[in-house]
């Protein structure tokens, strides 16, 4: 009788890159909504609001030609604590940002971190799956991720407006960034 050993997906590697994931989608996706209404809450007019919501997607579109050889030259692990080390830092910048140009300040540095951080967890769950476990593996990966992006943004708006009701107008948006600063230290504790 030939024994066939099992694989599975759930390898250390793969763990730690699921984890991340979920809890960069949690951060990313509960503040997204709210960025534009942050930004007028800050003072910025309709044409302001409208850049700075869009500038964050521009940056990580332009840095993703030196994200990506970054990525397949350098140590992933460094690369990952670095970018969710400047998720946290981003988000705590978001909440104690007082004007328009700090928090255009921290939406360029936000993309910088999304440029590196969407690709880098999918290439480390890749490298760490089974070749046979390979398209079930990566296809559970989406999963964990849509979910936290199906409940984050229902989230967000909740603590935001918790945050407004208990402490005053405007504190609900320190509220949520101050969480969202959390989930990527949650995100960043797999990645040693």
């Amino acid at each position: 009788m030939i024994e066939t050993k099992k694989t599975s997906i759930w390898t250390k590697g793969y763990l730690c890159a699921f984890i991340a994931n979920v809890m960069l989608c949690f951060s990313q996706n509960s503040v997204s909504p709210l960025i534009s209404t942050y930004a007028a809450y800050l003072g910025a007019g309709a044409v302001v609001v409208g850049m700075v919501s869009g500038l964050y997607f521009g940056v990580a579109f332009a840095a993703r030609p030196f994200s990506g050889p970054a990525i397949t030259k350098l140590n992933k692990k460094y690369i990952m604590i670095g970018t969710y080390a400047l998720g946290v830092i981003t988000n705590i910048a978001y909440a104690f940002c007082g004007n328009i140009p700090l928090f255009v300040a921290a939406r360029i540095l936000h993309g910088i971190e999304f440029a590196f951080v969407g690709s880098l967890n999918l290439t480390i769950a890749s490298d760490s799956l089974p070749k046979e476990k390979l398209g079930s593996g990566l296809g559970v990966f989406g999963i964990g991720g849509a979910f936290a992006t199906i409940l984050a943004p229902s989230m967000g708006i909740a603590v935001r407006d918790w945050g407004d009701r208990l402490w005053g107008i405007g504190a609900g948006y320190k509220a949520i960034f101050i969480l969202a600063s959390i989930f990527m230290l949650l995100g960043l504790i797999p990645c040693f």
